[in-house]
């Protein structure tokens, strides 16, 4: 019997793109996370992942320094 693990190494077997700028992704985005649990509306999710990516660029950018 053979075992199989097959493992994604920084987008070298699958490139995944999203368009974040699609009111769609947070709709559905919005509906999955509220099946877990975490009840957002598309627009508040959208507004905090983009809060949660600019604290992140900013801590990136001090790190750097």
């Amino acid at each position: 019997m053979y075992q199989n693990y097959i493992f994604d190494l920084y987008g070298t077997l699958v490139d995944i793109h999203t368009n974040e700028k699609k009111a769609y992704l947070w709709k559905k985005m919005s509906l999955f996370f509220g099946m877990k649990g975490a009840a957002y509306e598309p627009k508040e999710l959208r507004m905090a992942y983009e809060t949660k990516i600019k604290e992140i660029g900013r801590a990136s950018c001090r790190e750097r320094v």
